[in-house]
């Protein structure tokens, strides 16, 4: 990792670092019967909220990543949200709530990892959008800034990046 790479992860504390904001849609939640957490999105279809997040660096831009939780078989409990990074020409991202199908039919509760965009230095929002109603709220549990391609796959480890630039 850089020096100006960061993951800001509440999974397993409840704890958001300033590096990340969020608007009073978001609420962290514990998961029944354990001791794991998630920001919860409780809104319903057509609601919309943010979060900003901090990239320390002073010159460079860095890619954006959410951990957000999924499950599967298909139709997934979570509805699929809408990402957009604020005041930027880049294109939203659609978080696609069905987990990968990597264990068949059974049925799984996880978290996955996706690049949502670039930021520039200093903070930046992004904006969520419900678009579907479902049986739960969308959760994400941790925001990654890197200049490294992160790659994961379920029953995979996390490829974490070699790289001190």
């Amino acid at each position: 990792w850089s020096s100006f790479d960061s993951c800001d992860t509440w999974f397993e504390t409840g704890k958001v670092s300033d590096n990340v904001r969020t608007s009073p849609i978001f609420k962290m939640m514990s998961f029944p019967g354990s001791e794991k957490f998630a920001l919860e999105f409780g809104g319903e279809k057509g609601s919309n909220g943010t979060i900003s997040v901090l990239n320390k660096s002073k010159k460079k831009w860095m890619k954006v990543y959410l951990s957000y939780m999924v499950t599967a078989p298909a139709p997934s409990k979570y509805p699929k949200m809408k990402v957009s990074i604020f005041k930027s020409d880049q294109p939203p991202v659609i978080l696609d709530q069905v987990g990968p199908g990597y264990y068949g039919n059974m049925p799984v509760h996880v978290h996955v990892i996706k690049q949502i965009g670039m930021l520039q230095p200093g903070r930046t929002v992004l904006e969520f959008e419900q678009l579907e109603d479902a049986e739960w709220p969308f959760r994400f549990v941790s925001v990654a800034l890197t200049n490294q391609d992160l790659k994961f796959s379920m029953g995979e480890s996390l490829e974490m990046p070699t790289s001190s630039e």
